[in-house]
C-alpha cells in the first residue's frame, strides 16, 4: 500500500517534529564545534578562575589534561563529528517532510530513528574510551578545583571526590546513549505503529460504531 499525504498534523506529530528540529538543530551545531576543536567533546571546564596565582595554576592543568586526553582520539572525534553532522541534516530534512505533510515524511522519520540507534551505538566505544582517559587524568584536578571553590560544600575528601567524579564520567556517555536511542525508539514507535499507519494512509480507518 502506498502512503498518502496527511491531511493534518495531530498533536504527537507535533511534539515529535518539534523534539526532531531541536535535536537535529543542536547536533549540528555540537558536530560543527567538533570539527573545528575536538576538546569540545569532553564537559564544558567550569572552574571558577578570581585572578589568584593558584587558581590560574589549576585552570591551566585543567586545560593541559583536556588537551592530553583528547590528542589519542582526535582523529576519531572528528569523524564521529561528520558522522553527527550528515545524521542533523537528514534529520532537519525529514523534519521538514513530516512538517510539510509530505508522504514520505513516516518512512523518513523512521529513517532518522533507525540512523540515530546505529549512531549512537558506534559513537559509544569512542566516547567510553575518551571519558576514561580524561577521568584517569583530569578527575583529581576537578576535584581540586571543586574543593578550592567557595560556593561548593562537602563532607568528602578530595580523594573520595575524585572517584566519584570519575565514576560518573565514564557512565555519562552510556546515559547520553540511552536516552539518545530511548527518544529514537519513541519516534519509530509513533509514526511506525498504529497511529502512523493512519496518519500516511497505510491502515484501513476503523468500522464506524454500529447502532444500537
Amino acid at each position: 500500500m502506498r502512503a498518502q499525504a496527511p491531511t493534518h498534523r495531530p498533536t504527537w506529530v507535533l511534539v515529535l517534529s518539534s523534539l526532531m528540529l531541536v535535536t537535529s538543530g543542536s547536533s549540528l551545531t555540537f558536530g560543527l564545534m567538533r570539527v573545528q576543536d575536538p576538546t569540545s567533546a569532553l564537559p564544558i571546564d567550569t572552574t571558577k578562575v578570581n585572578g589568584s596565582a593558584a587558581e590560574l595554576q589549576l585552570s591551566q592543568r585543567l586545560a593541559a589534561v583536556r588537551t592530553t586526553a583528547v590528542t589519542p582520539h582526535r582523529r576519531a572525534l572528528r569523524a564521529d563529528a561528520v558522522a553527527e553532522i550528515a545524521l542533523s541534516l537528514f534529520g532537519l530534512y525529514a523534519t521538514a517532510a513530516v512538517l510539510a505533510r509530505d508522504r514520505h515524511g513516516r518512512r523518513l522519520a523512521l529513517a532518522v530513528g533507525a540512523l540515530v540507534i546505529v549512531y549512537r551505538l558506534g559513537s559509544l566505544p569512542v566516547y567510553l574510551a575518551l571519558m576514561r582517559d580524561y577521568a584517569e587524568q583530569g578527575a583529581e584536578v576537578m576535584a581540586e578545583a571543586l574543593l578550592q571553590n567557595p560556593a561548593f560544600h562537602t563532607d568528602l575528601t578530595s580523594a573520595d571526590l575524585a572517584s566519584g567524579l570519575k565514576a560518573t564520567m565514564i557512565k555519562w556517555p552510556i546515559i547520553v546513549a540511552a536516552v539518545c536511542i530511548a527518544g529514537a525508539l519513541i519516534l519509530m514507535a509513533y509514526f511506525g505503529g498504529r497511529r502512523g499507519k493512519a496518519l500516511y494512509g497505510l491502515s484501513a480507518a476503523p468500522p464506524p460504531p454500529r447502532a444500537p
